[in-house]
């Protein structure tokens, strides 16, 4: 008897991994990145460091996943997302095969910070200086590496700059922001001059810059 294609490689005959969401909440205040942590009430991992998260329910997004756990395990609620990648390498989680969906939330709040409380899963939830960073749970030291990254690309396009400078902004003001974004120094000249030739900003004149009109707005910010 002839077996149906439709039949000879059904789903349940494969391995199923579990699928979980992280999210990276990136703060900007007082001229530095803070990113939110909290800590594992449970193991594997007991007690370490970690990015919010958790697995996906069957009837949920991925993005859908992602709020829920931010919201329960920090308090946070109503911040925009940002899809950054998934992690998949199949040794991650010491328990089972786990993908995850990374996410991406940028908060720019230069004159204080955003009140956090803990819960669900989460012991603690503490907003942490990017160079300060502890020991962190599974792969999460790498997924807060692809967030700075991403955000330092986002920085040299038109999306990122144009929505935390005032216009028209200084080559101080830019160096300003940019380094409080991505936690190191940034040298404001070889930025505007890879800026201007991209014809990303405008020279002014007089010290000042704007950014081009863009009719693509930053969904994420």
């Amino acid at each position: 008897m002839e077996t149906s294609p439709l039949t000879s490689s059904m789903p349940d005959e494969y391995p199923c991994p579990s699928v979980t969401a992280d999210v990276v909440v990136w703060l900007v205040s007082g001229g530095q990145p803070h990113v939110l942590l909290i800590r594992r009430r449970h193991g594997p991992y007991e007690g370490y460091w970690a990015l919010p998260g958790g697995f996906m329910d069957i009837t949920e997004t991925l993005e859908e996943t992602a709020r829920r756990e931010l919201a329960e395990e920090t308090g946070i609620t109503d911040v925009p997302l940002e899809p950054l990648r998934p992690f998949d390498a199949p040794e991650r989680d010491p328990r089972k095969r786990v993908i995850t969906m990374a996410f991406l939330a940028l908060l720019y709040e230069p004159k204080g910070e955003v009140s956090l409380c803990a819960g669900d899963d989460a012991a603690a939830a503490r907003w942490w200086p990017v160079r300060e960073l502890p020991p962190l749970a599974f792969d999460h030291d790498q997924i807060i590496a692809a967030a700075r990254a991403h955000l330092r690309r986002r920085l040299l396009g038109e999306d990122l700059g144009r929505r935390l400078l005032p216009e028209p902004f200084t080559a101080r003001a830019l160096r300003h922001v940019f380094s409080a974004v991505l936690g190191e120094p940034i040298s404001a000249r070889p930025v505007l001059r890879l800026l201007r030739a991209a014809g990303v900003i405008e020279d002014l004149g007089g010290g000042l810059y704007r950014y081009q009109t863009s009719d693509q707005p930053w969904p994420y910010l």
